[in-house]
């Protein structure tokens, strides 16, 4: 009877936390398909600073979020 017990237990605990993360995974990749996760915006203001040092990484950044999301949005 013990043993059974044992079994059902450990059994539910395993179901709850697979659940839980099945859950978490996919309303992580639902958001991130959803809009929630945004690009950086790239204003007037960053188009005009071609000349600073880090421009090509943030228009970069940029260019591979608008990717990930399937073009412009």
């Amino acid at each position: 009877m013990k043993k059974t017990l044992t079994i059902l237990v450990v059994a539910t605990a395993l179901l709850v936390v697979a659940s839980t993360a099945a859950f978490a995974l996919l309303s992580a990749y639902a958001g991130q398909k959803s809009g929630l996760h945004r690009c950086p915006a790239l204003g007037s203001a960053d188009v005009r600073a071609v000349t600073d040092p880090g421009y090509g990484t943030r228009l970069a950044e940029f260019a591979r979020c608008r990717a990930s999301q399937g073009g412009s949005r």
